[in-house]
């Protein structure tokens, strides 16, 4: 089957647009999502490094304008953060538009989050339009939705966090690599050494895509003066990676055996995995390939399984074989034995490649059902179909909580003994308007679990916080009227499970007929009267 495109249709059927109305979708939701632990972790950081920049001007990169701008919190590059808290500082004469108050936590959170949603529309977009200059725009479109539907790829969207930024920064330097690889030149790799360096000033994980830029060096068909090309260009990253981040510029050599062997001392999670909890780094070896399965839906894997299928079947397909790679090797990476942790969030970055190759499959499979006489599967009609088998998923509480039916769904993971809300997203905006409606002055409300301080007092509504109310940490769970429970069981303290257990729930946000977050009466509250 061949893949060559001379495609010139009219510029409104581009992928590219599926990334602005992706983008669109998600500002629609961010302020729907509950507040997360990283969120003011990621966003404090990025407010204060504009703050310090604009305070201290020409001051703010010398030694001790770098210790004020980042020695509080160094234990991620900037750029992600930096994005949020442009965001988060731009974005906030539009709230006060919309709702005539400034956010009580100074944070802002909400307007991060559109940063967040513009680095996904924009990996849609670049995703769309790569495949599609490759295999055509049914593939690119294919591509795109498939992408943009992944629950929880669409889930950590809503999120001020790092990890759509690093999604973006990530495939940027993929597809600059493989555009290296089709026309080896020393700019192509200077410029794929340039993307690299922004995968890695966002975030760690960055740097796990030098080994799959070796081996395209390596494999791709050129002269070995054109590979010396290609290493030069990434012989660049460190050095792009240490320009963009001032906190490396002095005391280097300390600062850098802190950062990469911080990963080593620092504090373990613990993780609910079939019934029982574990430390991160003690975690079985399959807990990465079952989270990744976990979190595909059937109709994405299948057509991943058949576009990788045809990319090694058919001769010539050095791009799509590329990708393939991509799932593959950080999979058995996070098998080995090293820290394992937050679900499918390690290894989030494999999921461009994984709708790249899905849309080459649908692409596959469409052309192969057209020679057999089926031309009533237009590309049209036929992502249609796609888009809606997708999309349902994305529109149910808490997508970050989705279990493939093929992993056995979410009822599946609850009998099995797994973390269903890790997260704790499902303590969303419909069940703070319970809990405002149903909290009296002077009563007092827990959120469990909370897994660092100042994270119940992101998730109290800002009516509440407006009357002097916040919400209480884990420990305070006893002298408590109410609770605010997401189900992260790997965390609760001992004798909350009975407490549930003994009681019904007085509000509820579920998926699929599993509760995942809800408020309960407390035990110094009586829910009797309302």
């Amino acid at each position: 089957m061949s893949f060559s495109v001379n495609d010139r249709k009219p510029r409104r059927t581009d992928p590219r647009w599926a990334g602005i109305a992706a983008f669109l979708w998600v500002c629609l939701g961010v302020t729907q999502v509950g507040v997360t632990i990283d969120e003011p972790l990621d966003v404090a950081p990025g407010r204060h490094y504009w703050k310090t920049a604009f305070d201290l001007k020409g001051e703010a990169f010398g030694p001790e304008g770098v210790r004020r701008m980042f020695g509080g919190n160094p234990d991620h590059p900037p750029l992600a953060r930096w994005v949020l808290g442009a965001f988060s500082y731009l974005l906030e004469p539009v709230r006060l538009a919309f709702t005539g108050n400034a956010d009580p936590t100074g944070l802002n959170i909400a307007g991060a989050r559109i940063g967040s949603a513009a680095a996904f529309g924009l990996t849609i977009a670049l995703l769309g339009h790569f495949v599609t200059k490759r295999h055509g725009r049914p593939a690119g479109w294919a591509a795109a939705i498939s992408y943009a539907c992944l629950p929880h790829v669409f889930g950590h969207a809503h999120l001020a966090a790092l990890e759509s930024v690093l999604n973006l920064t990530w495939f940027l330097a993929v597809a600059a690599w493989l555009r290296w690889s089709e026309s080896p030149a020393a700019k192509r790799s200077l410029l794929a050494g340039f993307g690299t360096g922004l995968a890695c000033l966002t975030k760690l994980q960055g740097w796990l895509i030098l080994p799959w830029i070796v081996v395209v060096i390596f494999f791709t068909p050129t002269s070995w003066r054109s590979r010396l090309a290609g290493f030069a260009g990434l012989a660049t990253v460190p050095l792009w990676w240490v320009a963009g981040w001032p906190w490396m510029w002095y005391e280097s050599s300390a600062r850098l055996r802190a950062y990469f062997l911080s990963s080593v001392d620092r504090t373990h999670l613990n993780v609910m995995y079939f019934g029982q909890i574990y430390a991160d780094d003690r975690l079985p070896w399959h807990y990465a390939v079952v989270q990744w399965f976990a979190s595909v839906p059937p109709v994405v894997l299948v057509l991943c399984a058949t576009g990788a299928f045809m990319a090694w079947r058919t001769p010539g397909q050095r791009i799509d074989r590329s990708f393939s790679l991509i799932p593959v090797g950080l999979l058995v990476l996070f098998s080995l034995p090293i820290a394992r942790y937050d679900t499918d969030r390690l290894f989030l970055v494999l999921w461009p490649a994984v709708a790249a190759l899905a849309g080459t499959g649908f692409e596959g499979i469409r052309r192969n059902l057209a020679e057999k006489g089926y031309a009533r599967w237009s590309p049209v009609l036929s992502g249609a179909v796609l888009a809606i088998l997708l999309i349902v998923p994305c529109l149910k509480p808490s997508p970050l909580s989705y279990v493939s039916p093929l992993a056995g769904g979410i009822r599946g993971f609850e009998s099995r003994g797994m973390d269903l809300n890790y997260w704790g997203d499902a303590v969303d905006s419909t069940l703070m308007d319970e809990i405002e409606r149903l909290v009296k002055p002077g009563e007092k409300v827990a959120v469990v679990p909370t897994l660092a301080g100042g994270q119940a007092a992101f998730l109290t509504p800002d009516a509440l916080l407006r009357k002097g109310m916040t919400f209480e940490e884990q420990s305070r769970w006893r002298d408590a009227h109410w609770l605010v429970i997401y189900r992260r069981p790997s965390y609760w303290p001992e004798g909350l499970d009975d407490w549930i257990r003994s009681k019904p729930p007085v509000a509820v946000r579920q998926r699929d007929g599993v509760w995942l977050a809800a408020i309960w009466c407390g035990p110094k509250g009586s829910c009797e009267d309302r």
